[in-house]
């Protein structure tokens, strides 16, 4: 005989003893109606019973217990389901079977409600559904319910549901790289509106009770069926909490439940503001809406606030913006824009990776660019420099509205690009020169600005506000060093740096919202200090990734992710140990191999539909 049947036989055993009514042994009182029961089914399926029978309380000695909070044709139900392991729910049935179950701890049950509830959860269905999970604590409906608001947004937080959400519930909403929203203004406009909504007073709940609101509707913003519906949910909530709040606590060490049933926040929404911002992709709010929210009130009581709003204004008026995208400019996964990292092959064609799930594409080819490639990205745009096969001559190209467009020629071959304000930095490695280019122009021109230093071999270039630095290799008693040279581009002063430890090869920079960093082949991990007030520089040893020797291409940052672009045969080779993360700068690194021929990876946001799989 298979499990399954022995099994059902069992069952079936105890349901013919149950219903020839042999053996029983325990009584439970529902409202007028008594049920008689066995203690080892009632044990077996209920951690409330199981509980009452060892604490030796009078019900347990007695063998009788009252049951309040539930109807006895629930109970019906329930009892049936002990002994049958079945049990038909419907919409009419499912809620306070579900609370039943909760509060008798019959596991086998809730697992089936919240399975019955997640298949039901609609728009039309969802409030009632989530309220009955908040009050359940029911963390596998709640998880559920925040994939469903994820995709439903625009509609929910219409709703007056919406304004009672808690603080973590409504971070977590508005901070998810998958919510899906057609313009970023609405979720701005979501949290002033849950920010500025105050939840009803006890006197306003004590109304509700006595039936009495109608001298009250001018307080609210809302109608007057959305005020009952808003009072009778906290009212629902209240009751909960003191009536079952030791025995749900418990329920909740138990599921791993960390939500709050209720509303516990002491401080007041206002307070909550900033950080509610800083999840807001502010740089992507259109500036008639950010103008608007600058001139509340709610922001002239909040200096950290208006100073975020006031950023996000001054990003819109920058005439031109460059490379890595700031965390308040990072496109959600529903937008037709995506950010990439963008690097050439060895047959010249360009690849992407994806920023947020590290997916590979590919992107059009440009036919006069084959040889010696060099990218950089100007104003949100990809320009790149290079030779053709047969052709030495180097030019400059920009991917422009679906096609490569020829922007200037070049001195050389043997080079590396920076852009910073009005221009793009063209440093010649052969004859040692910077030159400045003004691609938007109408005329692009190669100008001249500076020589290298004499006796500096430059690998690799970065800047920092209007400092150029350059690193170049230094052979010390057969140690490779690193010696680091600032060039102030407003003063056109050169001046040496303290110098790196480890190699300057293929060494790579990237930066974050905060800070710039440096990567060696070696592993090691800088942090570059900038003093906004003097222009120092300094360096900061952070940690060591790996102990080995390893070819790097580029570096992104997505949120607090880094992505380390390395030699694709190396990173698939190696087995040594590597650093998953550096808090509080990095909580995740990913190592990503590609197959990277000449030119470096840099960070571009561009249209989805211009990529190929």
């Amino acid at each position: 005989m298979s499990n399954s049947k022995t099994c059902s036989s069992i069952v079936q055993c105890l349901g013919n003893l149950q219903e020839d009514k042999l053996f029983l042994d325990f009584t439970v009182v529902v409202g007028e109606t008594s049920f008689r029961c066995h203690r080892l089914v009632l044990a077996a399926c209920s951690e409330f019973f199981q509980a009452l029978f060892s604490s030796g309380l009078r019900e347990a000695t007695e063998n009788s217990v009252v049951l309040q909070d539930v109807s006895s044709e629930v109970f019906q139900k329930i009892l049936s389901a002990l002994y049958s392991g079945q049990i038909d729910l419907t919409s009419e049935n499912y809620t306070n079977i579900w609370r039943a179950a909760n509060k008798l701890q019959v596991m086998f049950l809730v697992d089936l409600c919240e399975k019955f509830a997640i298949e039901a959860i609609t728009m039309e269905t969802w409030e009632k559904i989530y309220e009955t999970a908040s009050e359940l604590s029911s963390k596998r409906c709640l998880d559920q319910f925040h994939l469903f608001m994820l995709k439903n947004f625009e509609k929910i937080r219409l709703s007056p549901t919406f304004l009672l959400m808690s603080f973590k519930e409504v971070k977590d909403l508005i901070k998810s790289q998958d919510l899906v929203v057609s313009v970023e203004d609405l979720v701005l406009d979501s949290v002033i509106k849950w920010v500025e909504y105050e939840p009803p007073t006890k006197r306003q709940i004590n109304m509700f009770e006595n039936g009495d609101l109608k001298n009250e509707k001018a307080i609210f913003s809302v109608d007057e069926n959305e005020i009952k519906d808003t009072v009778k949910d906290f009212c629902l909530k209240e009751s909960v909490e003191n009536s079952e709040n030791a025995k749900r606590k418990k329920y909740q060490e138990r599921s791993g439940s960390s939500r709050d049933i209720v509303n516990t926040e002491t401080s007041p929404r206002k307070d909550k503001l900033a950080e509610l911002l800083k999840e807001v992709r502010t740089y992507l709010v259109s500036p008639d809406v950010l103008s608007r929210v600058l001139k509340m009130d709610l922001m002239t009581e909040n200096k950290e606030s208006r100073e975020i709003i006031v950023d996000a204004m001054s990003y819109h008026v920058q005439k031109f913006k460059h490379g890595q995208w700031s965390s308040a400019s990072v496109h959600r996964s529903c937008s037709e824009y995506i950010h990439t990292g963008v690097y050439t092959k060895l047959d010249g064609s360009f690849s992407v990776i994806s920023a947020d799930k590290e997916e590979l594409f590919y992107m059009k080819q440009c036919e006069y660019l084959q040889e010696n490639i060099q990218l950089v990205t100007f104003d949100g745009e990809l320009y790149a420099t290079g030779t053709e096969e047969q052709n030495p001559d180097c030019r400059m190209f920009v991917f422009f509205d679906n096609s490569w467009k020829r922007v200037a020629d070049m001195p050389s071959h043997n080079l590396l690009l920076v852009s910073h304000g009005d221009f793009i930095y063209i440093l010649n490695k052969d004859d040692k020169v910077i030159y400045k280019i003004t691609p938007k122009s109408i005329d692009p021109n190669l100008e001249k600005m500076t020589e290298f230093p004499e006796n500096v071999d430059c690998k690799h270039a970065s800047i920092i506000e209007h400092f150029l630095l350059i690193f170049c290799s230094e052979s010390n008693k057969g140690t490779n060093k690193t010696s680091v040279y600032k060039f102030d581009i407003l003063s056109k002063i050169w001046t040496r740096l303290r110098g790196l430890g480890g190699p300057a090869e293929q060494l790579i920079t990237f930066r974050n919202d905060k800070h710039n960093y440096i990567l060696q082949t070696n592993g090691s991990l800088w942090l570059i200090l900038y003093s906004s007030d003097n222009g120092n520089i300094g360096f900061k040893f952070l940690a060591k990734l790996w102990n080995f020797a390893k070819r790097l291409y580029g570096g992104l940052t997505f949120q607090s992710k880094l992505i380390i672009f390395e030699n694709q045969s190396e990173s698939e080779s190696t087995e040594e140990k590597t650093l998953c993360e550096v808090p509080p700068h990095f909580t995740d690194i990913k190592y990503c191999g590609v197959d990277c021929y000449s030119s470096n990876v840099v960070p571009v946001t561009i249209l989805k539909k211009l990529l190929l799989h």
